[in-house]
């Protein structure tokens, strides 16, 4: 175990979460996706992150989206961290959620 080790601030932390939480980002329809974003570059970049804030061409979201109940702009964020470290940790996650169907 490293000497140094992160002390994560827990009422920082589910602060943010409960903010994340709180962006209505439903897919379908799929929007706040900017917003969410826009919140998540400063805290990213207090990190020591360079960001990123990602668009997709409106015609690529055209051409790939198959679900015609998906609208608005999408809007993605790449955050990047070089420690110098000789392999690569690649995280991927969605900014939206899909609400359960059923009982």
């Amino acid at each position: 175990m490293p000497k140094e080790c992160l002390q994560p601030d827990m009422n920082y932390l589910l602060r943010v979460l409960k903010d994340i939480i709180g962006f209505k980002t439903i897919a379908p329809p799929g929007s706040c996706y900017e917003e969410i974003v826009d919140y998540l570059i400063p805290i990213f970049k207090d990190f020591g992150f360079k960001t990123q804030k990602m668009t997709m061409p409106k015609d690529v979201f055209a051409t790939k989206c198959e679900d015609s109940r998906l609208v608005g702009d999408r809007f993605n964020l790449r955050a990047d961290l070089d420690v110098r470290a000789k392999e690569t940790l690649v995280i991927y996650a969605h900014l939206d959620v899909v609400p359960a169907e059923g009982s």
